[in-house]
């Protein structure tokens, strides 16, 4: 039963986070960002169906592996036009 559990909060981690992106890009209002708006609505999940952090994690636990090579590939491109973004943004150092 745990692993099905599991199961489903993987697939739910996934509808979430689609669901975000699809609501933010029709609104592009800060709080539908998916970035916030996908794990605030998975936490409140969570804890009202009472789902153990461990059982969560059982099969979501390579999503968050996932994360370390994507925010490097993203921080590279960053780095490399860290002029461009500053001129962009008017930020002075």
């Amino acid at each position: 039963m745990e692993h099905e559990i599991a199961l489903g909060c993987l697939l739910v981690t996934i509808v979430c986070y689609w669901v975000a992106k699809q609501v933010y890009g029709k609104t592009h209002q800060w709080w539908s960002a998916p970035i916030l708006a996908a794990p605030l609505v998975l936490i409140a999940l969570v804890v009202v169906a009472r789902v153990p952090y461990h059982t969560y994690f059982e099969d979501t636990h390579w999503l968050t592996w996932l994360l370390g090579p994507a925010t490097v590939a993203f921080a590279v491109p960053i780095y490399e036009q860290r002029k461009l973004i500053r001129l962009s943004t008017g930020y002075r150092c």
